[in-house]
């Protein structure tokens, strides 16, 4: 998640509160990584709400904070999915009252670098169909 650099919602090391060593430059802008953890994934079958996790902060954060991107790196699972479904609508102008300047992203998806198109499932071979690549850019990132 894309935040300024002055909040972070984590006692988890991985998530150090001060990100101001990782400031990456995007076009005419300097980018703050924050992150925020939300605890879990809603999980109804495991009895696990939004009411669980930290959602409510999240979208405060988002409200009163300057964001330009919310980038989810959950698990591409249906709970991870449903988890995004539910924030994303959370955070809708329907929801907050007024359109917020945000895009709502997750990480790339699809078939890992040296997996086996024989052991993929029909939805990951969906979202690679769906995130496919130029070959003239995948073979210049190289």
């Amino acid at each position: 998640m894309l935040l300024p650099d002055t909040l972070a919602n984590s006692s988890d090391d991985a998530f150090p509160a001060d990100h101001s060593s990782e400031t990456k430059r995007d076009g005419d802008c300097y980018l703050h990584p924050v992150g925020n953890v939300l605890g879990g994934v809603i999980s109804p079958l495991d009895g696990i709400g939004p009411d669980q996790l930290n959602i409510e902060s999240l979208v405060s954060r988002v409200q009163k904070e300057t964001t330009t991107e919310l980038i989810f790196a959950l698990n591409p699972t249906i709970q991870g999915d449903t988890t995004i479904y539910y924030i994303q609508k959370k955070l809708s102008p329907a929801s907050v009252g007024h359109p917020l300047n945000l895009r709502i992203t997750t990480i790339a998806r699809g078939i890992a670098f040296g997996g086996e198109l024989e052991y993929a499932d029909e939805m990951t071979l969906a979202r690679s169909l769906q995130n496919r690549l130029p070959v003239e850019s995948y073979v210049a990132n190289r």
